[in-house]
């Protein structure tokens, strides 16, 4: 469960150092091993006021508080404006041969102003794919200026007899924790320590999710949570659901290191939270 740890973490970083986000990624695959990726990136009014005001605080700090500098701002504050370098280079990083399509920017129906973007691909087998999109960097505080990179998927896709995926996280060795000279382990609390009561109103509205979606109808597939006939759910995070649960809160709150708790995600059935296990491989089988 390793996954579910890092998106727990990210959640919580997001919220504290930047505000709340909606961030989803349908991966549409085609029989040749060809397809698209769309993603759509929301940012929460708070967080576009919040850099509405920085930048305002700015302009007036250099004497442009002028009216024409004020819209000028704002304007600058699109979120598609804001990121066209990151989108532009977002092709090169999700492997050989990926293309940017389109970009648009978008409202959705709670007002977030955001972007949809389409990328393109010729084989799914060079795609640098992970489930939290980007390679990200680690957490605030002590940790914010060290990247730590996610690892990108193991895909395998096959065309015939049938067209088949296998989507598969590497898994990873835990690193034994590091004892003081007492010989007693030493942690650092961090954002995912925090109790829920207080992560909720930073996390209001955010949702991350992750949905697979093949050019036919599955015949086959070990996913547990299959979308009508031709889609899946590889992640799916709605934070004001999952907060509003006891379990949920637990697994927020700083539950999520309870081998016990993480091994009965599903039997729990956390409103608002879908994630499979991807270190054993979630394969999908369609025609």
């Amino acid at each position: 469960m390793k996954t579910l740890r890092m998106l727990m973490a990210a959640a919580c970083v997001a919220a504290m150092t930047m505000g709340c986000i909606q961030d989803q990624k349908i991966l549409k695959l085609n029989r040749d091993g060809s397809g698209t990726l769309v993603e759509e990136i929301y940012m929460s009014p708070q967080l576009t006021g919040m850099m509405e005001q920085m930048t305002a605080g700015m302009a007036q700090a250099m004497g442009q508080a002028g009216a024409a500098d004020k819209a000028k701002a704002k304007a600058a504050l699109d979120p598609l404006a804001m990121f066209k370098t990151d989108i532009e280079k977002r092709a090169a990083e999700l492997g050989p041969g990926v293309k940017l399509v389109s970009s648009q920017a978008k409202t959705n129906d709670k007002g977030w102003k955001g972007y949809i973007v389409t990328f393109s691909f010729a084989d799914i087998n060079k795609l640098n794919l992970t489930m939290g999109g980007k390679n990200e960097g680690g957490g605030g505080g002590m940790e914010s200026g060290k990247k730590k990179k996610e690892e990108p998927m193991l895909l395998e896709f096959r065309k015939s007899p049938q067209p088949a995926i296998m989507f598969r996280q590497k898994a990873t060795a835990k690193a034994a924790p590091k004892a003081t000279e007492s010989g007693a382990a030493e942690a650092m609390p961090g954002a995912e320590a925090m109790p829920a009561a207080m992560l909720a109103p930073m996390l209001q509205g955010m949702r991350i999710n992750f949905i697979v979606e093949v050019d036919g109808k599955i015949t086959r597939t070990n996913s547990h949570y299959k979308q009508g006939d031709n889609r899946i759910v590889l992640m799916d995070m709605q934070m004001d659901k999952v907060l509003a649960s006891p379990e949920g809160a637990k697994l927020i709150g700083g539950g999520q290191d309870d081998p016990a708790l993480l091994n009965k995600i599903r039997d729990l059935k956390i409103p608002g939270l879908a994630i499979e296990d991807m270190e054993r491989g979630i394969a999908i089988e369609w025609q």
